[in-house]
């Protein structure tokens, strides 16, 4: 009969983690470096797997985007920018 809170497989985990972390390093290095060869692919895929959270995004996006350009007033032009005032 098993002790109340004797679990095997905690146990089992606890002893078994510090053999685990290096190839759980390992497999997520390689992951990164997977992800890093052909980013735009794995956007482009994602957002076609999710339409709408991709739609979302944007429109925070575009909307983060007006906000902080509201803020800081009208843009001026090069011309604007260059001339002193008299």
């Amino acid at each position: 009969m098993r002790r109340r809170g004797d679990n095997p497989a905690a146990r089992s985990k606890k002893s078994m983690s510090p053999q685990l972390r290096t190839p759980a390093a390992t497999m997520n290095r390689r992951g990164l470096q997977l992800i890093a060869k052909r980013p735009m692919g794995i956007a482009v895929n994602q957002a076609r797997a999710f339409p709408l959270a991709a739609l979302s995004l944007g429109a925070v996006g575009l909307w983060a985007i007006t906000a902080l350009a509201r803020r800081r007033g009208p843009a001026k032009t090069v011309l604007q920018a260059t001339q002193r005032r008299r």
